[in-house]
């Protein structure tokens, strides 16, 4: 596959780097004894790498093993390979788990690398390292194995399952052999230290190895066997004895929880975990998480600012410029970036300042709790310790596939740095985002721009913030929309859609704000997938349901609307219902996309199911459950459950069923039937700052399309995601007490696993966030994907690639497979594995496809874009 230049590192050449150093770069020199690398004070430079690890009887080998999701990079153990794009963790790794291994995934080797500085060699005196993990583990030092244990010899390291471990890591002996489980894992740590992790114990570095200026420790550990879910029994030593199926996750068999290097000698240093003096300029990755604890570290500062992307799309990282003090935004400017066969000139590349006026405006106790800087404006933020500048390129859609470089000149407060930039257009042309395939599913609560922004409801201002929100929700290709109908609902909002105003003596539906609500949102979005009308959901499960009332003076008030089942129900919401399709069927939207919103794994009762159908015949529901109890199906457009018709399914989890097709390429877009997924695995895994951890949101739409083998989301692929918050924002209490959410809503609950909003509240309007553009740019690599797979699974088309393109479409796919399969259960290492090099492949591969059919999309042949 194609590869990025390699950046070249010739400070580690140079014999006086080290004074040159010591004056630019932070660094702490250590005297005798003195800790160089620490648990507490080192970030690792990492790559995680999934495979499925075996689930085999405690203490049985296990030579077999399933694929890793990349193979390890050529020389990754040498000083001078790039591993700027690799993500950096503190210990332990895996982040989220424990020193007891609780956490568990599919983590098949964690890849670590941390550089240090020797002055002289001949002064460092003996420089020794201990290492506390699980699984086994070879160490390196500049490219030289100097230790291994608890792997096999072989040079094919990737390829070595660790020895395993005996029925002590999960049993306590004279405890009557009772199983540590997750939820008692506490109750045994010390247990649970003494026998699952293993050390490399006063390692001595030789001292031949050793290199003046730049030196480079790397560590690999490989997992060993997991007894979990063996045979649905637990079993050990090959004895036959079975107990109860433990949960999985109890415990992963891989990981480097503890590091310490010592020097006894003098000249030796490493970086510190803390932001060097001065300001600072230095080149990011576009899945770097930048928060108050950032800081660069060796070769950030020499780094070239990488972007890649398709013609017709966009392209962004970060610039960034920080100090242990606040500072205002620095001056930035861009040149055109220069190609061989053209220039991509400088009015399409725009500078987003990143700050982090969400948090320190609402405040943590009310607003969402992020420290990371992820709001994007178009104006500078407030002072702060780090001003983060997005170089956000908008590729034409003629621009011819190639490598792109130009310069970016940052100046402030006397420093001044030029930032070489890279971009790498791929050969894919980006369809309009109103034909996407993926499935995008953003909640958006309309009422929240008026009340944030002080606007009277469904006034002309109100109306341009709803235009403002739509257009970012175009930008995402939006396929969700959901109207709040009856109340209590569970968008959080005070007033239905639907206004009942007094004439002639009668109470009547008014249809006003509904309707230019609808066609402001075809004119900026387009047709919605699924138009949701809140009827029904948790909250509404009563007999009791309230609709607003619009009185002379214009002031509204909440009245009781008549149950659809009780005597009037069927004459009071017909009509309602009526004008709503006939308003969408004059907008130009099939009728088919008004669904009735929401049943859940509470079912709606009954006679409300049979009410409905003769207030909206046809109409059906949507599904936001489990489906248990359900009997969800898997090739039909039909789903019929108590007489309730369901017309769209979303998962809380993810999707229920995986279409095996293509040996595993091929994913769920050709589900018949509408699934999309809440992701709410995906968001649990990432932590408890959702803001952070771009990577988590790139990879969003390919890991939930692609899955691929094994357990997890991996085996459940489905057209997409969905009930995401874009506006859920914080709105001002009365009398200036505070915030409050807009949500609210027992059905909604679940929400709050999830960001509560990608879009943020910007002064002039709503913004995007870093979150935001990183969903937009992972839905290219995910089209990219998709056309590629329309393209295999039609006859007439694969045909028209031939053989060589065909083969190059296959291999192009298993590698996303493999790759997402990773990152679908490891959100956090999704920045190590090569996404940048993957992304230029994929776009180069459905340029190809394109080219070869003579069209630009597929998209007439996926279901979604297919009445059911």
């Amino acid at each position: 596959m194609n590869q990025y230049p390699r950046t070249s590192r010739p400070f580690a050449r140079l014999s006086g780097f080290f004074t040159l150093l010591a004056s630019t770069l932070f660094a702490l020199t250590v005297q005798a004894d003195n800790v160089v690398m620490g648990t507490e004070n080192t970030e690792w430079r990492t790559m995680i790498i999934a495979r499925d690890t075996p689930r085999q009887p405690i203490g049985s080998p296990t030579p077999d093993w399933g694929r890793p999701s990349v193979d390890l990079p050529p020389q990754w153990q040498e000083v001078d390979f790039n591993d700027l794009d690799w993500v950096r963790f503190p210990l332990p790794i895996p982040e989220g788990s424990d020193e007891w291994g609780r956490g568990g995934s599919n983590v098949g080797h964690i890849v670590a690398r941390s550089p240090f500085l020797v002055e002289d060699p001949a002064q460092a005196g003996t420089l020794r390292l201990n290492l506390a993990y699980r699984g086994g583990v070879v160490v390196y030092l500049n490219g030289v194995e100097i230790a291994r244990q608890h792997l096999p010899e072989g040079d094919d390291v990737q390829n070595l399952l660790a020895e395993p471990y005996g029925k002590e890591a999960w049993f306590v002996e004279n405890d009557d052999d009772k199983p540590i489980v997750r939820n008692n894992a506490h109750q045994h740590a010390d247990w649970l230290r003494e026998h699952r992790l293993r050390h490399v114990r006063d390692l001595a570095l030789p001292a031949e190895h050793l290199h003046p200026g730049l030196n480079v420790l790397a560590v690999l550990v490989n997992s060993t066997s997991n007894p979990l879910h063996h045979t649905g029994r637990f079993q050990y030593d090959g004895g036959g004895v079975n107990w109860p199926r433990l949960r999985n996750g109890d415990f992963l068999p891989v990981g480097l929880v503890e590091a310490q290097l010592t020097a006894s000698g003098s000249g030796v240093t490493a970086p510190k975990a803390e932001h060097p003096e001065g300001i600072r300029v230095w080149a990011a990755s576009a899945l770097y998480d930048v928060t108050p604890e950032s800081f660069p570290t060796l070769g950030d500062e020499e780094a070239t600012l990488r972007l890649v992307g398709p013609r017709g799309g966009q392209a962004s990282a970060p610039i960034v410029v920080s100090s242990r003090d606040p500072i205002s935004a620095p001056s930035v400017n861009i040149s055109a970036l220069q190609g061989e066969n053209g220039n991509i000139p400088t009015q399409n590349i725009r500078l987003l300042h990143a700050s982090r006026v969400h948090r320190d405006e609402i405040g943590a106790k009310d607003g969402f709790e992020s420290d990371s800087y992820s709001v994007l404006g178009d104006n500078p933020g407030p002072d702060a310790p780090h001003q983060p500048v997005w170089v956000l390129v908008d590729i034409p859609e003629d621009t011819p596939a190639g490598l792109y470089n130009g310069t970016a000149l940052v100046d402030l407060a006397g420093v001044s740095r030029e930032v070489p930039i890279q971009l790498r257009v791929g050969g894919y042309r980006l369809p309009d985002n109103r034909e996407f395939v993926t499935y995008v599913g953003m909640l958006h609560q309309a009422e929240n721009s008026a009340y944030r922004y002080g606007h009277e409801l469904w006034s002309d201002a109100h109306y341009a913030r709803l235009a403002q929100v739509f257009d970012l929700l175009a930008g995402v290709g939006n396929k969700m929309l959901y109207l709040p109908m009856a109340r209590p609902g569970v968008l959080g909002t005070r007033e239905t859609i639907v206004r009942w105003v007094e004439r002639d003596g009668n109470l009547e539906p008014d249809f006003t704000h509904l309707e230019r609500y609808l066609r402001l949102y075809d004119q900026h979005v387009g047709q919605p997938r699924v138009l949701g009308l809140h009827l029904w959901d948790a909250g509404i499960s009563g007999t009791e349901i309230w609709v607003t009332r619009q009185n002379a003076d214009g002031s509204t008030e909440a009245i009781q609307a008549p149950w659809y089942s009780d005597a009037g129900g069927v004459e009071f919401w017909k009509p309602v219902l009526d004008r709503t399709r006939e308003i969408v069927r004059d907008i130009g939207w099939p009728e088919h996309v008004v669904l009735i919103a929401s049943a859940h794994d509470r079912k709606p009762q009954p006679e409300a199911v049979e009410a409905l159908k003769e207030i909206a015949p046809g109409i059906k529901w949507t599904l936001f459950s489990h489906a248990r109890g359900y009997n969800a199906p898997r090739d039909t457009t039909e789903w019929n459950f108590r007489g309730m018709d369901v017309g769209f399914h979303e998962e809380p989890w993810g999707a229920r069923h995986r279409n095996q097709r293509g040996n595993g390429t091929i994913g769920g877009w050709d589900h018949v039937f509408p699934q999309s997924s809440a992701a709410r695995a995906h968001f649990s895994s990432m932590g408890d700052d959702n803001f952070r951890n771009a990577a988590g949101y790139r990879n969003l739409a390919t890991a939930h399309v692609a899955g691929g083998g094994g357990g997890g989301l991996g085996n459940r692929t489905f057209w997409g995601f969905s009930r995401f918050q874009s506006d859920f924002w914080p709105v001002p209490r009365a009398q200036g007490s505070g915030y409050h959410r807009m949500l609210s809503g027992r059905a909604y609950t679940n929400l709050m696993r999830n960001p509560e909003f990608l879009l943020a509240p910007g002064a002039e309007g709503p913004q995007p966030t870093v979150p935001y553009q990183q969903i937009r740019e992972g839905l290219q690599e995910t089209e990219a994907r998709l056309l590629i797979e329309l393209a295999l699974a039609h006859e007439e088309h694969r045909a028209r690639l031939g053989p060589e393109l065909e083969e190059r479409c296959v291999a192009i796919l298993r590698e996303n497979v493999d790759l997402f399969d990773a990152s679908s259960r490891m959100w956090n290492a999704a920045p190590s594995l090569p996404w940048r090099s993957h992304a230029q492949d994929l776009f180069d591969v459905a340029g190809a496809v394109q080219d070869a059919l003579g069209t630009h999309t597929l998209h007439h042949l996926a279901p979604i874009h297919q009445a059911p």
